[in-house]
């Protein structure tokens, strides 16, 4: 069957105030801060080269594929977690969280 004419594989899953969904090549998760901002975290799909050759062996592709799964699952809940623990934060909290990430700001 040439390329084209494949129908396109979406997929996706629920997370805290939004949605993960993956394509062909990439991950997105979209998250609905309590502003009413969207946020997203998009992560290109990029398989190594052994698991590639995992992905074709009966039996250990299943669970090479749940594994994979689960992992990138975890990522995007991580992600809309910490963007809901961060919308419940106040401001004085949100500002001293941003300066333990990044202390070097405050030198710059």
């Amino acid at each position: 069957m040439p390329e084209e004419s494949k129908p396109a594989i979406y997929g996706g899953q629920a997370v805290i105030e939004g949605v993960m969904f993956g394509g062909k090549h990439v991950n997105v998760t979209a998250v609905r801060r309590k502003d009413g901002e969207i946020t997203f975290l998009e992560v290109p799909k990029q398989d190594k080269n052994w698991v590639k050759k995992l992905r074709k062996i009966p039996l250990i592709r299943g669970l090479v594929s749940i594994v994979d799964s689960s992992a990138k699952g975890s990522k995007h809940l991580n992600y809309s977690a910490e963007a809901m623990a961060e919308d419940e934060m106040e401001p004085e909290e949100r500002a001293k969280q941003k300066e333990k990430k990044n202390p070097d700001s405050l030198w710059a």
